[in-house]
């Protein structure tokens, strides 16, 4: 099978959808080795040093998954498209299969910032609806998107996020050695990993922590230009 995938923004130091874009790549190169693999980026390199993974640039610009995608994926004789980032071809030779992360700007327009509402009803809604399939990372996300005829029962499954294997139990030892240098304690604190918008609900995590009462410090990574600072929100 010659699967083709978006891979804008899945580069070195991704977050959010770009790293799960990333992490959809590997683990489709690991466990479907016999399959051919294109990933669509823009102009940097994936670097994902996967010999099963072409790359193949893109000159980015507005609405080219509508402009140019579609005749790529004909050229590469690709035998489906999934796209990880909401947005996919409209009209397509190609069967589409799309990721929903989730269905805020549905379910809670107010905590939608205006230009991304704006994404969601000119191109992201008509791509769940041109789509061949649908996968949501929850059941709340499908079944808005049936109760509000965005998709038909059928043709959305819930597929869960994993935990990655860097999450995983460390020696004491090791786990003190790498917080030293922000100051703090194993078990001394609550992390946060996440943008401050009103879409992620801080303040009820803010009003939970300070109801807890809790010695315990919460902390949140800084953004993109600081990765290795933290920030102490409460102590």
């Amino acid at each position: 099978m010659r699967i083709a995938i978006n891979g804008m923004g899945a580069g070195p130091g991704a977050s959010g959808i770009g790293q799960f874009a990333r992490s959809a790549l590997s683990a489709l190169a690991s466990t479907a080795s016999s399959d051919a693999l294109l990933a669509i980026r823009g102009t940097q390199s994936l670097q994902l040093d996967i010999p099963t993974v072409e790359e193949r640039e893109v000159v980015g610009c507005d609405a080219w998954e509508q402009l140019h995608l579609p005749a790529m994926l004909d050229r590469w004789r690709a035998d489906v498209y999934y796209s990880p980032f909401l947005i996919a071809p409209l009209a397509c030779n190609t069967p589409v299969v799309v990721t929903v992360h989730d269905a805020i700007p549905v379910t809670h327009p107010d905590l939608t910032t205006p230009e991304f509402l704006a994404v969601w009803q000119r191109w992201v809604a008509p791509s769940i609806r041109a789509a061949d399939h649908v996968a949501t990372v929850s059941e709340g996300a499908r079944c808005t998107l049936v109760e509000h005829g965005l998709a038909e029962p059928a043709k959305v499954s819930v597929l869960r996020q994993s935990v990655s294997p860097r999450f995983r139990p460390m020696p004491i030892a090791s786990l003190r050695t790498l917080l030293e240098p922000y100051r703090l304690e194993p078990d001394r604190y609550v992390l946060y990993l996440g943008s401050i918008e009103a879409r992620k609900n801080v303040a009820t995590l803010i009003r939970a922590f300070l109801a807890a009462d809790t010695a315990k410090k919460l902390i949140k990574i800084m953004n993109d230009a600081h990765r290795d600072s933290l920030m102490i929100i409460f102590r």
